[in-house]
């Protein structure tokens, strides 16, 4: 582990170094690509009068209540996909064509519904992984061996008791797959929304000010993009493995 961690901090130095060398050459003017000190320098200096915490603390509450609401409600189409074939067989392939849809484009119609505010994005963080979670929740269900819910019923287990000690346990592995990807497509949705709508947001932060500005917001993101994969995601996936295997 240490031996890792040593590898990405010596990977982490060298591209900063390169990064410099770049800079230092005439080539590349600061207004294309700025130094790490301006950088630095930029990211000091907004964080210093606040806007980078409040821009921060507004976009991850906007991600956390759309993609809070795209499991509920996602996660609810997806267990009625696979309990009604009814259902499944007009509803299914148009979940899953309007997935592969970027979310990004229901923006003009949101724009049309809501105005530019916030409804409108939480409706464009929310539509993107509210199609990807009902979609994996149905393949997940529908992936359970015949066998463990017919011996589950044959020991008495059914309706409610079914779907959370078989079930759920028995599609958990893949409903968090779909989960990963829901976050990705509400964190893009939402970021690249925030740079269409003028306001507090990461994604508004992206579009103002010069090169070392939208170098240091790019750093932010890419920085709470990686702390949600490794100490949300990761450690999840990892216990869920352990207790109900792959």
């Amino acid at each position: 582990m240490r031996k890792s961690h040593g590898q990405v901090v010596a990977l982490a130095l060298g591209l900063l170094l390169v990064w410099q060398a770049l800079c230092m050459s005439e080539g590349w003017p600061p207004e294309v690509l700025p130094a790490p000190s301006d950088v630095a320098v930029a990211a000091w200096r907004m964080t210093w009068s606040g806007e980078f915490f409040a821009s921060v603390w507004m976009t991850l509450r906007r991600v956390a209540a759309g993609y809070l609401l795209a499991l509920v409600a996602g996660g609810g189409l997806g267990i009625a996909l696979a309990r009604y074939g009814r259902l499944a067989s007009v509803a299914g392939p148009v979940v899953r064509g309007l997935e592969a849809l970027p979310a990004i484009c229901w923006y003009p119609l949101a724009l049309i519904w809501f105005g530019a505010g916030e409804w409108m994005l939480l409706w464009v963080t929310a539509v993107g992984p509210f199609f990807a979670v009902a979609s994996a929740t149905d393949e997940a269900i529908r992936a359970i061996p015949h066998a463990f819910v017919k011996a589950a019923a044959t020991l008495g287990a059914g309706g409610w008791s079914m779907y959370m000690r078989v079930m759920f346990p028995a599609s958990l592995p893949r409903v968090l797959v779909g989960l990963r990807v829901g976050w990705s497509y509400a964190w893009r949705s939402l970021l690249a929304a925030e740079l269409l709508v003028r306001g507090v947001g990461l994604g508004d932060l992206l579009d103002r000010g010069g090169a070392a500005e939208t170098v240091a917001a790019m750093l932010v993101v890419l920085g709470l993009g990686l702390v949600v994969e490794r100490f949300g995601f990761e450690p999840v996936e990892h216990r869920v493995r352990l207790r109900w295997g792959a």
